[in-house]
């Protein structure tokens, strides 16, 4: 965003320069005026301009002063000099307090455009500078924040001091969360994929969810710990499912061991395996153990059952590694427990009741294969989920539903076909069929030979 600010006492002249910035490729987004070297002065210290445009003789304030009163802003906007007095000496003074071209009135609009591309080239230059010294400042803010403090750190210490806050800021972890617009902020990476903010007020970042806070800090030298505090609550509102501020962890529980919780799984104990975990949730939540040690034991838990589930027919649990890159603790126990359902009955019987919904949802099929029913419909009628109906399915029936589903409907067009006279685009609609042509593929490879050549040799 560029904005031009013109100092000049004739309006007319005034004018006359807004529109030829305009046309110019400066492209400004928003251009202001004053009368006189003293309005322009009030908006210098209230509003950052990049460009100034000025007249030399002016009421109450010149723009000699004007460019004088200018060197003491802490970023002063590039300057054009635009007077009607062809007098050297105005020049090197207004040269020698900053400013970059000067041109005399009446201005011609081929000079007046070269002054503007010199102009647009020096603040694309700036802000290529002003952009390499943001990274640099983030980059070193992102050391500091990864690293404890050192005596090797003076110097990286020292390059941000002068650009960080000056009094307490504290520092905010979360994934979803959003700042509030035209908040004093500093925005980071951080590990686990979180967006870290360092703010001066605890208020500035909105949203519900998980959200981790460190407490008040003040000074760069304390950014590790600060982070350290901020990702810890964060790990502990993974678990509680709100905002957290950083308190003290006693850690007085030990934890259970990864092989434990992998001979439970092995022997198929899933409600003893779910308690341990839900378990080792309220200790945490509790402030009795450290959320990383269940960090450390999902990758370790897990690395084992990867091995164990190798010669079984369930989906790779590698994906419960990670704990952190579930949405929260809830997300990863149900889609956990999903997986355990699957995988304790790999075993060779099923129980009782999973066998009992196997065979109501098998009538179910039986009496209305001719609509237009899918495993969603049919795991749906005996209540179970889906996953683990398809699994149980296969292991009672020998075959997966769709095959099942399909073998059932052939069937009954072989029975039409021998014992009525119906054509076989009926057939295939009486059977649950919503194409002849699919109709006919499948007859043929489960037969080899057409329904119409079957039905003759058959009859």
């Amino acid at each position: 965003m560029i904005t031009v600010l013109i100092a000049e006492d004739e309006k007319m002249i005034r004018k006359g320069l807004n529109a030829m910035v305009k046309r110019s490729v400066l492209n400004p987004d928003e251009i202001l005026e004053a009368r006189n070297g003293l309005e322009a002065l009030e908006i210098l210290k209230t509003k950052q301009i990049d460009v100034l445009i000025t007249d030399i003789r002016m009421p109450d304030m010149d723009g000699i002063t004007l460019a004088e009163h200018m060197r003491t802003l802490e970023n002063p906007p590039l300057m054009l000099v635009i007077s009607g007095y062809d007098d050297f000496n105005y020049a090197v003074s207004m040269l020698r307090n900053g400013a970059k071209d000067y041109l005399l009135k009446p201005v011609e609009t081929k000079k007046f455009n070269e002054s503007m591309k010199k102009l647009k080239n020096m603040l694309d230059e700036k802000n290529k500078n002003n952009q390499n010294d943001k990274e640099r400042f983030l980059m070193t803010l992102s050391f500091l924040m990864e690293n404890p403090t050192s005596n090797s750190q003076t110097i990286a210490l020292n390059e941000v001091k002068k650009e960080f806050f000056k009094g307490n800021y504290y520092i905010i972890c979360t994934k979803d969360s959003k700042i509030k617009d035209n908040t004093n902020a500093i925005a980071l990476k951080g590990s686990l994929g979180l967006s870290v903010y360092i703010v001066d007020d605890i208020n500035a970042v909105v949203g519900d969810g998980i959200i981790g806070q460190s407490k008040v800090h003040i000074g760069a030298e304390q950014l590790y710990t600060a982070y350290k505090e901020a990702l810890t609550a964060w790990k502990i509102s993974f678990f509680t499912g709100k905002r957290e501020t950083f308190n003290e962890i006693s850690d007085e529980i030990q934890i259970t061991s990864a092989e434990s919780i992998l001979n439970h799984t092995k022997l198929y104990h899933k409600d003893e395996v779910l308690n341990i975990l839900n378990k080792i949730s309220n200790d945490i939540i509790n402030l009795k153990l450290n959320p990383d040690k269940f960090g450390m034991l999902c990758k370790e838990y897990i690395t084992e059952l990867v091995n164990v589930c190798k010669d079984k027919e369930c989906d790779n649990p590698i994906i419960f590694k990670d704990l952190w890159c579930f949405n929260n603790f809830n997300d990863f126990l149900t889609k956990f427990t999903n997986w355990l359902d699957i995988f304790c009955i790999q075993k060779e019987n099923a129980d009782y009741d999973s066998q009992k919904k196997i065979k109501q949802a098998i009538q179910y099929i039986n009496e209305n294969f001719k609509s237009q029913i899918n495993m969603a419909v049919v795991s749906n009628y005996v209540s179970m989920n889906y996953s683990l109906f398809s699994v149980l399915f296969k292991q009672y029936t020998g075959t997966n539903f769709v095959n099942f589903l399909q073998n059932i409907r052939i069937d009954e067009a072989k029975k039409l076909l021998l014992q009525t006279d119906y054509r076989i685009n009926e057939i295939s609609v009486r059977c649950g069929f919503t194409s002849e042509k699919h109709f006919l593929k499948l007859f043929k490879t489960v037969t080899g030979v057409s329904p119409s050549d079957w039905r003759r040799l058959n009859s």
